[in-house]
């Protein structure tokens, strides 16, 4: 879904900024209110999804037969 759009830079409250994201691409990336993203700055700014842990797994061995 390579896709690239501007956006503009918006005030948040007295002394935050924010970029608000299009509601596709919070769908897309399984994204919602109060998830964390990493942003990542190296001369461009990269705003990515940090992954979201799973439930816990286990590994089943089978029984040996005798």
């Amino acid at each position: 879904m390579p896709q690239q759009e501007n956006r503009k830079i918006i005030r948040i409250g007295k002394t935050s900024l924010g970029v608000i994201l299009p509601r596709a691409w919070l769908r897309f990336f399984s994204l919602s209110a109060g998830d964390e993203v990493e942003v990542v700055s190296n001369g461009h700014i990269i705003v990515k999804p940090v992954l979201k842990a799973t439930s816990q797994s286990c590994t089943v061995t089978p029984k040996e037969s005798t």
